[in-house]
Parts: structure tokens; C-alpha cells; sequence
């Protein structure tokens, strides 16, 4: 079926990965968010976020950023924090 050659969203996180550092973002002054649901962008999208520092003591707000990946094409985009 066409749902089985969608991405997984362990590849998804690797794109993810990239993106950010193509970006210029330190990962190692991230933390993959397990908390929310990758799947909220519906069957089109992953929605990988990283929050800065850890999940036990997060940075100030705004400076998070997310990763819009295309399940279909591994397409990304980078989305800051608010």
C-alpha cells in the first residue's frame, strides 16, 4: 500500500537532523521532544521539535524550533520557536 513506503519517523529524525545543522543549530544544545506527536501534521508531515536544553531543565521560550518533514519526498523546513 502507498502508506508503507511513506517515510518512517526514524528517518524522518535523521532529515530532521540535518536540516538543523544546515541551519546552523547546535544539536548538542537540543532535546528531541518525545512529548509531543510527530504525527500532528496529518498523513503529509512529521512534526520533529527540538527543545533547548533538556526536558528537565528547558530553555527560556522562543527558543525551540521545529521540523516540518514531507513523509512523502523527505522534504524539510525549519520553523523557529515563538
Amino acid at each position: 500500500s502507498p502508506k508503507d513506503e511513506l517515510l518512517s519517523y526514524e528517518r524522518a529524525v535523521e532529515i530532521s537532523r540535518e536540516a538543523a545543522k544546515r541551519n546552523g543549530h547546535d544539536l548538542t544544545k537540543y532535546t528531541l521532544d518525545t512529548l509531543g506527536d510527530p504525527s500532528g501534521g496529518g498523513d503529509d508531515t512529521w512534526l520533529i521539535v527540538y527543545r533547548c536544553g533538556s526536558l528537565e531543565s528547558p530553555g527560556p521560550p522562543g527558543c525551540e524550533f521545529m521540523v516540518l518533514v514531507d513523509r512523502k519526498d523527505g522534504s524539510s523546513e525549519i520553523l523557529p520557536g515563538m
